[in-house]
């Protein structure tokens, strides 16, 4: 096994660690400042890892270097991550007071089963694999049974 493999393993881990943290500091603050201390400091971490990237090429792999200037290769379309990240950060924590972790985990990655099949298919152009979607259709079968009372 690749040791690659535990990086979207960790970063699971983190959406629901993350999610469940503003939950608790929600509860205490309301979530859109609990939201805007993790953005903040997220903020921070990456204006870091920006002057790092800059300055030391080296450190890490060429996949974070910086290949082009940002302003002159910007599209209107660069927005929707944070759009998207917005939504993660406010609509996880929500979700795990209404439904608790489980389930909202549950349907998380059902959503994201079905939405890389078809980033998969429209965006990537990979073809159409039965097992996949066989496997598509298990996620979707744990979500029925485990969203059962």
């Amino acid at each position: 096994m690749k040791i690659l493999y535990i990086l979207p393993l960790l970063v699971g881990s983190f959406t629901i660690i993350q999610g469940g943290l503003n939950h608790r500091i929600a509860q205490v603050i309301g979530v859109t400042q609990a939201v805007l201390i993790s953005s903040t400091i997220s903020t921070v971490i990456l204006i870091g890892l920006y002057f790092l990237v800059k300055t030391h090429t080296d450190l890490l792999p060429s996949f974070f270097e910086l290949k082009a200037p940002l302003m002159s290769t910007f599209k209107w379309w660069y927005i929707i991550p944070s759009l998207a990240g917005c939504a993660i950060m406010l609509g996880i924590p929500y979700a795990m007071n209404e439904f608790g972790a489980l389930t909202t985990t549950i349907l998380l990655v059902a959503a994201q089963v079905m939405t890389s099949l078809l980033w998969d298919i429209f965006i990537l152009r990979h073809a159409l694999v039965p097992m996949r979607i066989v496997a598509a259709c298990f996620v979707l079968a744990g979500v029925f049974f485990s969203t059962r009372k």
